[in-house]
């Protein structure tokens, strides 16, 4: 019999996507998700305009590209607070970031700590 360890390998991750040029990863709101990647809700789209996506990253070969969801006025989007139901309205447009805003952003969409989205506001 198999111990994990070497299952590990047998399984399918549909994000392991490490021999390919480019991937997206597209993030979302806890309880949206379609898997956990890393701890964090993930959907398994490439489809940018699926209004349940709130931030996603751009895998290249040698770099990494951060986006988030945010307003003409820089604020990010809050899928928990006033701009819920507001997803397609034209204010809202995926703008490139940090790597430290990004994370701020993606932990306050899994935990819905407002904590952690004012801190990624805060670093504009």
């Amino acid at each position: 019999m198999k111990s994990v360890r070497e299952l590990k390998g047998d399984l399918y991750n549909p994000f392991d996507k490490k021999n390919e040029e480019t991937y997206d990863v597209m993030y979302t709101v806890f309880g949206k998700h379609d898997c956990l990647v890393d701890k964090y809700p993930v959907i398994d789209t490439n489809d940018k305009s699926n209004i349940n996506i709130y931030a996603y990253k751009v895998v290249k070969k040698r770099s990494v590209l951060y986006y988030v969801k945010s307003g003409k006025n820089g604020f990010l989007f809050n899928p928990i607070g006033d701009s819920q139901g507001n997803e397609r309205k034209a204010e809202w447009d995926f703008k490139k970031t940090t790597k430290e805003r990004f994370l701020f952003y993606i932990d306050f969409l899994r935990t819905k700590n407002l904590k952690y989205l004012h801190q990624a506001e805060r670093m504009r």
